[in-house]
C-alpha cells in the first residue's frame, strides 16, 4: 500500500530519486462529497500541471479519499486537482485552485461536486482491476540514464517523464481501458533534443492485474552532419556502401561533401553541393573541413 502512493506520488510531483539524509515529504489527501457532506465513493481524480496538461489520473477510495505521498520537488510547476461523479449521462465535477508542490506538509484537499437536487452521491461503480506501467530509459553505450524524457501512453493524454534516474512510471493502470478495451497499450518515448531512438520509440505491453509491465528505452546522440574534403585526386562516388555499389564517376581533389550519417563499412554517405545529391565516398579519401566558401 505505501509503495502504491509512493509510485503515484511520483507522478504527481515527478519526484528524484532519495537523496542521503532527510528529505522534505509532501502528503497530499483528497476528500471528495456532494453539498451534503456525504463521501462520493470511487469518484476520479485528475492531477494537471498549471498548463493543463494531465500528470495522472486516479480513484478514490469506498470512503471518496485519496491519499498520495513522497518527496516534495521545487523544480516543478504548481498543479491542480480536479473530481468528477457521473449521473446517468452526466458528469459533475469540482477543482482546487493551483497547488504549492514545494511544501513540506500534509495538505487535506477538499472537494465538493454539487449533484442535482434528490440524486445523492452516484452508486459505487465496479471497479476494473489495475496494474502499471514501468521502465527505464537509459543512453546507449554507456547505460546512463537520460532524464526528462516524454514518456506517454499512446492514443491517451497520459505522459510523464523520466526522472534523474531515467525511471518512469504509470500507476493504476486499468486492464480495459487499452486498445479495443482490452489491456494492451502502447508506450512511446520523445526523445529531448541531441538524441534520437536507439531502436523502436514505441513498445506494446500488456497490462496483468496486479503486476507490472517493463517496457525501457535506449537513445542515442543524435548524428550532426559536418563537412569533409577530398585531399586524392578524383575521389570516387558511389551508388551504395558496400562492394555492390556503382560508381558514379570522380570529383576533382579539394572537392567538399557534407557527411548526412554515420559511417557504415569503409564509406560515407554525403550530399555534394556541387550536383545537389547524395553519394556515397571512401572515407579513406575525405579528410575533416569548415563549409565551402559562399
Amino acid at each position: 500500500m505505501l509503495l502504491a502512493a509512493f509510485c503515484a506520488m511520483a507522478l504527481l510531483l515527478p519526484i528524484a530519486a532519495p537523496a542521503l539524509g532527510d528529505s522534505p515529504v509532501q502528503t497530499i489527501k483528497v476528500v471528495v462529497t456532494d453539498q451534503n457532506g456525504s463521501p462520493i465513493p470511487f469518484a476520479d481524480i485528475t492531477i494537471s500541471a498549471s498548463h493543463g496538461n494531465l500528470i495522472s489520473h486516479f480513484k478514490a477510495n469506498a470512503q471518496g479519499v485519496l491519499t498520495l505521498s513522497g518527496p516534495a520537488n521545487t523544480s516543478i510547476q504548481p498543479y491542480g486537482i480536479c473530481a468528477s461523479a457521473s449521473i446517468g449521462n452526466y458528469s459533475y465535477d469540482a477543482c482546487s485552485g493551483l497547488l504549492n508542490p514545494a511544501a513540506d506538509a500534509t495538505i487535506t484537499v477538499p472537494l465538493t461536486i454539487i449533484l442535482p437536487t434528490g440524486t445523492g452521491a452516484p452508486a459505487a461503480p465496479a471497479v476494473s482491476p489495475r496494474g502499471w506501467v514501468f521502465g527505464t530509459v537509459r543512453a546507449a553505450g554507456s547505460g546512463a540514464p537520460v532524464p526528462g524524457v516524454t514518456v506517454q501512453l499512446a492514443n491517451t493524454p497520459v505522459s510523464t517523464t523520466t526522472g534523474p534516474d531515467g525511471h518512469y512510471q504509470f500507476p493504476a493502470i486499468s486492464t480495459t481501458d487499452g486498445a479495443g478495451g482490452g489491456p494492451a497499450y502502447t508506450v512511446a518515448v520523445t526523445p529531448p533534443a541531441g538524441f534520437v531512438a536507439a531502436g523502436s520509440a514505441s513498445q506494446t505491453v500488456t497490462v496483468v492485474a496486479g503486476q507490472g509491465a517493463e517496457a525501457d528505452f535506449t537513445l542515442a546522440p543524435a548524428f550532426v552532419p559536418f563537412w569533409v574534403e577530398s585531399f586524392v585526386p578524383g575521389a570516387t562516388l558511389w551508388s551504395g556502401s558496400d562492394s555492390k555499389a556503382v560508381a558514379f564517376g570522380a570529383r576533382p581533389q579539394w572537392s567538399y561533401f557534407l557527411v548526412v550519417a554515420e559511417q557504415r563499412g569503409p564509406r560515407l554517405e554525403v550530399w555534394d553541393p556541387s550536383t545537389k545529391d547524395y553519394a556515397w565516398v571512401d572515407a579513406a579519401a575525405v579528410g575533416p573541413s569548415g563549409p565551402p566558401a559562399p
